[in-house]
């Protein structure tokens, strides 16, 4: 092993242990048997001692004569470690947001029930751990909340409200399939949770009118992370530019498509009958890929399968989205993803996978798939999650992929529902950029949001403004990669097009992206076509 390689594993094992929780679906890591966060003040400093020598070591491997993707490597751990240092230093919501302590005690738990059962042994002792720790999770936030915002606090008031009920809900479903003692020790740390959380969340009212308004990164920071940690070539005001472009694009194109005419079909009549057409919706994505020449079908990955909504998940499935797209651990395994009983009460994507499973598929399923082929990947360092760019980038590229490419022809809900996507995805990219810059506070944005996305049902937003605007709070710069993910894959397939000429595949590109898809896409430019321009841009911004 190269001094390169050992270095990576250091640094994404050290990752697994120290870096926080989110609620992005994306953003998961495997984390070691038996893990409980720690967010004690000699675990903080610890941390920026060991990325301080992690940086040491990274500047003395460089090697400018070294093959491109050695080149590659480098600069991807210079990424990470960048990331490390945002979350740490320049944006720490260890000490500025409140609800970043429900994601690492609350969230810790949700993820840790998303793989299937059964639940043994050691699966049992590990969850048990996790619902233990979230007292000391709680202390430790009384302690780091030194620079709270008042508004993240109203919200995580809010979503801690019913706590009690839902941990009593998790506890009726999940006690009984643990094995002893594992079950009576679970029953124990859950209440113990409720009550602490319950605490908190009195903490935080008792707290809140001392508390600021919310601070943005800032102008100056967001260019930084755009440059230094996500390897972006745009601009903050670039990619405003670019989403408003796009974002008109999308409405007109769905305007048209609404004036074609065409009601929505009802939802499924029930859940076995939703998820028999899931099987076969992804029969025909796949087949349909593969005949057109798009992608070829993988090798050693598992299926992206529904599954009924289990008992002790659904009270928690507010914390993210309710599917587990497996782990480099297991990358031949199945990814699942779990879903309610169809009915008038769903709202929202719940509501629109319902009708059809294919909106789930060519989104969510391409993560998993796309996921699992990078977990196969022969290098080592690209087998582990970097960042949302390219992995949302490549899911939102393959939905207007298939859209133009006919696989929707016959379907106009489909149809509606991809371009319903594309606009609102492009819209986001302001509402991110705005807020990240300052120029928007957390009550401007929701503003921004209703006005914007009133009569919009694809992802739920009329219902999930405030908690949208939380999350663009809590990871800033995050929603925007959707779009600008996309727009830098365009840009390197007809690039790659151009200079290839006739001998130019599409099957061939896109099989080489996604088994690279959590590697940036500036750097995939300068390792397939040679051109390192976005990557000295964003050098040159961070």
């Amino acid at each position: 092993m190269d001094a390169l390689t050992g270095l990576g594993l250091e640094i994404w094992a050290w990752r697994a242990a120290r870096r926080p929780q989110t609620g992005d679906d994306i953003d998961r890591l495997e984390r070691p048997a038996g893990w409980v966060p720690d967010f004690s003040a000699a675990a903080m400093e610890a941390s920026l001692d060991a990325l301080a020598g992690f940086e040491r070591r990274r500047r003395g491997l460089r090697d400018g004569d070294a093959p491109v993707p050695a080149q590659v490597d480098w600069y991807l751990l210079g990424s990470v470690l960048a990331r490390a240092r945002w979350e740490l230093e320049r944006y720490p919501l260890w000490r500025t947001n409140p609800r970043f302590y429900v994601d690492q005690s609350v969230g810790v738990l949700f993820e840790a029930l998303l793989a299937p059962p059964p639940f043994g042994e050691g699966r049992a002792a590990d969850l048990v751990a996790k619902a233990a720790s979230i007292p000391r999770t709680l202390e430790h936030a009384r302690a780091n909340l030194d620079a709270p915002a008042a508004e993240l606090a109203d919200f995580t008031i809010r979503q801690l409200d019913p706590i009690g009920g839902q941990f009593a809900e998790v506890a009726e479903h999940l006690v009984p399939l643990l094995p002893a003692p594992h079950a009576d020790r679970m029953r124990g740390a859950l209440t113990d949770a409720a009550a602490a959380l319950g605490d908190y969340r009195e903490w935080l009212r008792t707290r809140r009118p001392s508390m600021g308004p919310y601070r943005s990164p800032g102008p100056d920071a967001a260019r930084h992370f755009l440059g230094a940690v996500a390897l972006t070539p745009f601009t903050p005001e670039e990619m405003v530019a670019v989403s408003r472009l796009e974002a008109e694009r999308a409405r007109w194109l769905e305007l048209v498509e609404r004036n074609r005419g065409g009601e929505d079909p009802p939802v499924l009549p029930d859940r076995s009958t939703q998820i028999a057409r899931e099987a076969d919706a992804h029969r025909r994505l796949t087949r349909f890929l593969d005949e057109q020449g798009l992608l070829s079908p993988a090798g050693d990955v598992g299926r992206y399968l529904f599954a009924p909504m289990p008992g002790y998940l659904a009270p928690l499935q507010h914390l993210g989205v309710p599917h587990d797209v497996t782990g480099p651990s297991r990358p031949s395994a199945n990814a699942f993803r779990y879903i309610e009983e169809p009915g008038p009460a769903l709202g929202g994507y719940d509501r629109l996978q319902a009708i059809d499973p294919m909106v789930a598929l060519f989104h969510e399923g391409v993560h998993a798939d796309q996921l699992a082929r990078s977990w196969h990947h022969p290098d080592p360092l690209r087998r582990f999650f970097y960042d949302s760019g390219p992995v949302e980038g490549i899911a939102f590229y393959h939905e207007e992929l298939v859209l133009r490419a006919g696989l929707f022809d016959a379907d106009p809900f489909l149809r509606r529902t991809a371009l319903d996507m594309m606009a609102i995805r492009a819209q986001r990219v302001e509402a991110d950029v705005r807020l990240a810059v300052g120029e928007f506070t957390l009550p401007e944005v929701e503003v921004w949001q209703r006005e914007r996305f009133g009569s919009f049902e694809a992802e739920g937003e009329v219902e999930q403004v405030e908690g949208s605007a939380a999350d663009l709070a809590e990871t800033p710069l995050r929603a925007l990669t959707y779009q600008i993910g996309k727009t830098q894959l365009l840009r390197l397939i007809n690039d790659a097009h151009r200079r290839q000429g006739d001998a130019f595949a599409l099957r061939t590109v896109h099989d080489r992206l996604w088994s690279n898809g959590n590697v940036p896409l500036s750097l995939l430019r300068w390792e397939l076509l040679g051109d390192r321009t976005e990557l000295d841009t964003a050098e040159a911004m961070g």
